[in-house]
């Protein structure tokens, strides 16, 4: 009863699966065969970020801005970006977050979206309010397919 189990499932895959063979006639010593693949590109994204991951990242207490470096994000199809963060610590409050000149969205309902596959600068995080003392926060980039 196994074998002909196995054996009905492997004719039906191959039936399936299998693509056999064509005979093409010729016409005035001529043959055309065609086939029409669908292919699936999975999208990624790349990240690339240049920054001293050793020094403390510095805040401008004049502008309350703080320069983290470059970062690029790269992808081979069109997508959006949104950033989030965890609790912040007490004091802290974030005003933007910018790559470049572009201003990240921090919510799925107002990502960023990048057209061209690409998104590159100098990565600055605005504060509205600073503690008194050195503090740790933790940044999302969270990728929405376009």
């Amino acid at each position: 009863m196994k074998k002909l189990l196995v054996l009905s499932l492997l004719a039906v895959a191959f039936l399936v699966f299998a693509a056999g063979d064509v005979r093409i006639p010729f016409t005035n010593n001529r043959a055309t065969w065609s086939q029409t693949l669908n292919f699936a590109v999975r999208q990624y994204i790349r990240v690339i970020w240049e920054y001293d991951e050793t020094a403390p990242v510095m805040v401008d207490e004049t502008t309350k801005v703080a320069s983290v470096g470059t970062l690029t994000f790269q992808s081979n199809k069109r997508f959006s970006v949104f950033y989030s963060t965890g609790s912040l610590p007490e004091g802290v409050g974030i005003g933007s977050v910018k790559i470049g000149t572009v201003t990240i969205g921090n919510s799925e309902g107002s990502a960023t979206p990048v057209t061209n596959k690409t998104l590159s600068g100098n990565f600055t995080v605005e504060f509205w309010s600073l503690p008194d003392q050195d503090f740790t926060i933790r940044i999302d980039f969270n990728f929405i397919a376009m």
